[in-house]
């Protein structure tokens, strides 16, 4: 990965993993707060899936579509955060 496609893309994954690293910081004790420990361990099991699932397809498509697949994978990991149920059951 040479050049300037080569550097974003490596600044994109360095913030997306950044940011996946600090919503677990976040999320977990705040959810533990709201919803009790049953809650987080569900929800760390869905998101530690869902990460497993989304490794294996962006391995899959980055050497085809390399921007399209970190563009995804960006927006995905956004919605995922975003949707993240905080309230109490």
């Amino acid at each position: 990965m040479r050049g300037r496609t080569g550097r974003a893309a490596f600044i994109l994954t360095v913030l997306i993993v950044t940011a996946h690293f600090g919503t677990y910081t976040y999320a977990a004790p705040f959810r533990q707060q709201v919803a009790g420990a049953a809650s987080v361990t569900l929800f760390l099991l869905v998101s530690g899936i869902g990460g497993g699932v989304g490794n294996f397809a962006a391995g899959a498509s980055a050497r085809r579509r390399l921007r399209a697949t970190l563009i995804t994978g960006a927006v995905a990991f956004a919605s995922a955060t975003a949707c993240c149920p905080c309230s109490a059951p």
